[in-house]
């Protein structure tokens, strides 16, 4: 009964939380304290990947989601810190082709950073980089086959890239089976472009965005040494200048089962996203999906 009840709080508490779109944004944080003593050079190294299957989007255009990632401590000293670097990349596709599957847009994000040990939690400063391209956007939106008669070229380009600040605990324990990990985040980018064709001044121009918080954590409890359910969601508002609304977010919530494994684990779980702006053509559109995924960490 207990169990029951703390999983209904999960998926209630999850219906309001919220993420930015961020490649990385589903990989868990990896605070010091979990790498060991090793120090010196390439310390630790540690990487994901996720296939998600969603429904609900404009035209089916977020219908793949495929995303790959890591991490590698590049240099650890003794003390408690390290030169981290981190990658992501994510894939976007409908499912409007001869084999349901055609690729639509590529996310890219890189981080360079110095991570640091407090007493429980890490907190990490550095420089980020991300931008999304689009793919094949002259070919027939429908098809791989067949010859793009009708179909006009779009672009949509978006780079953001600037100063970083994280703060990541270390798990929580809420009672021996529940547990609780916190990260908070801020952003300051530097640079900041939005390149549109044909052009359009809807909704938000993220050239105008100027930085970004995030707030977020994941609750975990404990079913057996192997077995785990959860919830992983984020609040992260971003902030604009100019033309424009100048404050906007994308909406995030999510909820599975985790299995460990010897070196890593397995999530299984079902989300709804909710995107202002999901980035599929130049046009902003609003998206509300469910998502069923694998990920594997």
């Amino acid at each position: 009964m207990r169990h029951s009840i703390v999983l209904a709080l999960f998926l209630s508490l999850a219906a309001f939380c919220r993420a930015q779109i961020l490649p990385s944004r589903n990989l868990p944080a990896m605070p010091l304290a979990d790498t060991g003593s090793v120090n010196g050079v390439m310390a630790r190294s540690h990487f994901y990947g996720e296939l998600a299957r969603s429904f609900g989007s404009p035209d089916d255009n977020r219908a793949w989601d495929a995303t790959i990632g890591g991490f590698a401590d590049l240099y650890r000293w003794s003390g408690g810190g390290a030169l981290r670097v981190r990658f992501a990349q994510e894939m976007l596709a409908n499912d409007l082709n001869d084999i349901h599957f055609k690729p639509l847009g590529m996310l890219f994000e890189e981080n360079i950073s110095g991570v640091f040990r407090g007493n429980g939690f890490d907190w990490e400063c550095g420089f980020s980089y991300r931008c999304k391209h689009d793919i094949d956007n002259t070919d027939n939106p429908v098809s791989s086959i067949t010859p793009a008669i009708d179909s006009n070229p779009q672009k949509r380009v978006l780079i953001l890239g600037g100063f970083f600040g994280n703060f990541s605990s270390d798990p929580i324990a809420l009672s021996s089976a529940l547990s609780l990990n916190l990260n908070a985040r801020a952003d300051y980018y530097l640079i900041h472009e939005d390149d549109r064709y044909p052009y359009n001044g809807d909704g938000m121009l993220w050239g105008n965005v100027r930085g970004s918080l995030e707030l977020g954590g994941r609750l975990s409890l404990a079913c057996s040494p192997d077995i785990a359910i959860y919830t992983f969601d984020w609040a992260a508002p971003m902030f604009a200048i100019g033309a424009g609304p100048g404050v906007n977010a994308n909406a995030h919530a999510e909820a599975g089962m985790r299995l460990n494994g010897a070196v890593g684990g397995m999530d299984f779980f079902v989300a709804y996203e909710h995107l202002f702006d999901d980035l599929s053509v130049p046009e902003p559109r609003l998206s509300n999906t469910i998502a069923l995924g694998l990920r594997v960490n």
